[in-house]
């Protein structure tokens, strides 16, 4: 949040915990979502 705020820019941060592959697998594309979400912010300036 501090990195955030300092330099005026969006963070995004997504962690994801899987247990086993087939969570992994179903979870996979959460990384893209964070960072579009990320850009799409970026975007709108």
């Amino acid at each position: 949040m501090d990195l955030s705020v300092s330099q005026k820019k969006p963070v995004g941060n997504g962690i994801i915990t899987c247990l086993n592959m087939k969570q992994a697998k179903v979870r996979k594309n959460k990384g893209a979502e964070a960072a579009n979400a990320v850009i799409s912010i970026l975007s709108q300036k």
